[in-house]
């Protein structure tokens, strides 16, 4: 392993890393919401929006991609 995240249990963190860029799929997937601490700003890929460098809250079941600033 050669990334840790800072995620609540029940919501899984799939880093994908290209030469030019980093996405992040996240996943709430016991129906209870969950967070994840982002390391950098980025784009949520599926709204389009900036998404902030920080907590990352999600609601029951919602996945978000995000698109990591380099």
């Amino acid at each position: 392993m050669t990334l840790r995240s800072d995620v609540t249990a029940g919501t899984v963190v799939c880093p994908r890393r290209s030469s030019s860029s980093e996405l992040w799929t996240v996943v709430n997937m016991d129906g209870l919401g969950g967070r994840v601490t982002l390391p950098r700003s980025g784009q949520d890929v599926l709204a389009g929006g900036a998404v902030p460098a920080g907590p990352l809250t999600l609601g029951p079941y919602e996945y978000r991609l995000i698109a990591l600033e380099e």
